[in-house]
């Protein structure tokens, strides 16, 4: 399955202008990632944006030889640093897979070619980076406005098939808490 605003803004695209509905879709590859390798890693570009069909990943940075996860991504995710793929610059996170995954991916340089090439794909493009952009502020607003307890009731309600394949340490890191407490907070339920 892959994320329902994604494939609405490709049946726009379609809609509005069949060859480059297209020339997208002959850019995107389909690919396979084993439990723990990576998709990403800290200090390499970023240089794809991937749309997860099946399989679980984190987002990761590391800091004081600590690993800090940012965020779990699902079937249906679009998968990306933003800020190295748009810029080139390197990458502060590292995006790992927590399970085989299986993904579609277009690389940057097809992108902004098509995007040059087509109008409907420039818009494809600005509505995936809306897409992506509410999802961090709304992943943003939750972190900075709910404990952890409320965070994880969260995460249960909407999530709770994934939530029960992430391991503790992992989930504890994300919310901020340790596992001890984590564990405290799945006996209260």
């Amino acid at each position: 399955m892959i994320h329902t605003d994604f494939i609405n803004i490709l049946k726009k695209v379609k809609e509005l202008d069949e060859a480059a509905y297209d020339s997208l879709i002959s850019n995107f590859h389909h690919a396979h990632c084993n439990k723990g390798k990576h998709l990403l890693r800290s200090q390499n570009t970023c240089d794809a944006i991937f749309f997860i069909e099946s399989g679980i990943l984190r987002e990761y940075t590391l800091a004081n030889d600590k690993e800090y996860n940012i965020w779990f991504s699902f079937e249906g995710s679009i998968v990306c640093d933003l800020q190295s793929f748009t810029h080139g610059h390197r990458s502060k996170k590292n995006i790992q897979c927590l399970s085989a995954v299986r993904y579609r991916y277009i690389k940057r340089q097809d992108l902004v070619k098509l995007a040059s090439q087509y109008h409907v794909i420039e818009t494809f493009y600005r509505k995936m980076v809306e897409v992506y952009f509410i999802e961090v502020e709304d992943r943003l607003l939750r972190m900075q406005t709910l404990n952890a307890k409320s965070h994880y009731d969260y995460l249960l309600k909407h999530y709770p098939h994934f939530i029960k394949a992430i391991s503790l340490t992992h989930l504890a890191s994300f919310l901020g808490i340790t596992k001890e407490s984590l564990s405290r907070i799945r006996r209260q339920k």
